[in-house]
């Protein structure tokens, strides 16, 4: 097991060592995960806790209805300020648990075990929480750090293939954005990546968090440089806005990365193929999405100022600035050019 200690908490990154999060000298140790990991994990890790609470797995479940609800549930049940949560799961749980905890008796301990990868290497790291709105993705929410973090690459066996591509679309972003040799490793070592070898996937994680922790660290309330973090994103929101979610954040990004670096002219062929090496873009169409709600959602995206866009400037492989200022014509544009860029 390795531990990356970061200015906060420390992040447990290992195969086979999500029990060590449970605490039983704690009296009320609460688990919280969605229906998917309940089938999978419940005989596993049930017993561990105290109390065991369950949601709808899927995007649908992180609003605040589902937020009150686990509330209501967390006081019937007599938690108090000495209650520490325990969120196993993906992005969802990750985002919506936090936010939970940050608010519950204003703010009681949180231990957070990553499921998919793109809670591994986003989700859990960095103290983000948020539910979504009608009016968009991740508008309301807290920055909130939790006790500690689980990393167990052991999870990723028992993921979905295209879930798996899902959270390589976050890892490849990273690289992307920061370290070309990084960028080599995912090129040259995709055979040990895709097929689950512990070393390989460990090594990847081990980067991803070291290059997300860094910006974190430097700018943990996104007043400037970890903006840079959301390449891909600004176009991203709106596509999984527009289609209801049906499109997973991963998939989105990637489209997302690709678009906005079409719109600024930056070469895009190296990062289209190894997106597609990873099982990303797989539909040149986006499957009919609406692209007309989607350009809404875009414009009333949180990290717009001023009733401008703004997108990360992407230039190349570890080459980018902060934002600029982009257009609803331009994203527009780049879409219509989508199944060409392809």
């Amino acid at each position: 097991m390795q531990i990356i200690n970061t200015a906060q908490y420390p992040i447990y990154l290992g195969h086979d060592i999500a029990k060590k999060a449970f605490d039983n000298s704690m009296p009320q140790q609460v688990l919280i995960c969605d229906d998917n990991i309940k089938k999978l994990y419940a005989d596993e890790f049930f017993k561990l806790a105290w109390l065991n609470l369950s949601i709808a797995a899927g995007e649908q479940s992180k609003t605040r209805e589902v937020k009150l609800q686990l509330e209501d549930k967390l006081l019937a049940s007599g938690c108090s300020k000495q209650t520490q949560i325990v969120a196993l799961g993906g992005g969802v749980i990750t985002d919506l648990v936090g936010f939970l905890s940050s608010t519950y008796y204003r703010g009681i301990d949180l231990i957070t075990i990553p499921t998919s990868l793109l809670a591994m290497v986003d989700a859990s790291i960095g103290g983000k929480t948020a539910v979504n709105t009608p009016w968009g993705k991740n508008l309301i929410g807290h920055f909130y750090a939790p006790k500690s973090v689980w990393i167990d690459v052991g999870f990723l066996k028992t993921l979905p293939r295209d879930e798996f591509s899902n959270g390589m679309a976050e890892v490849i972003k990273h690289a992307a954005l920061f370290d070309k040799s990084y960028w080599q490793f995912l090129v040259t070592a995709s055979t040990s990546i895709l097929s689950m070898e512990i070393d390989a996937l460990i090594a990847m994680i081990k980067r991803s968090i070291e290059l997300k922790h860094q910006i974190v660290k430097r700018d943990p309330f996104e007043k400037k440089e970890r903006a840079l973090l959301n390449f891909g994103h600004t176009i991203a929101h709106g596509i999984e806005h527009a289609s209801d979610y049906a499109i997973k954040h991963g998939e989105a990004v990637a489209y997302g990365m690709v678009l906005e670096a079409y719109i600024q002219k930056s070469p895009i062929d190296e990062l289209i193929k190894c997106l597609k090496q990873y099982g990303l873009l797989q539909h040149a169409d986006l499957n009919g999405l609406d692209l007309e709600k989607c350009l809404h959602a875009i414009g009333h995206d949180k990290k717009n100022r001023d009733d401008s866009i703004y997108m990360v400037d992407w230039h190349d492989i570890a080459d980018v600035n902060l934002l600029k200022v982009v257009t609803i014509k331009q994203i527009e544009q780049a879409f219509s050019a989508l199944k060409d860029i392809l």
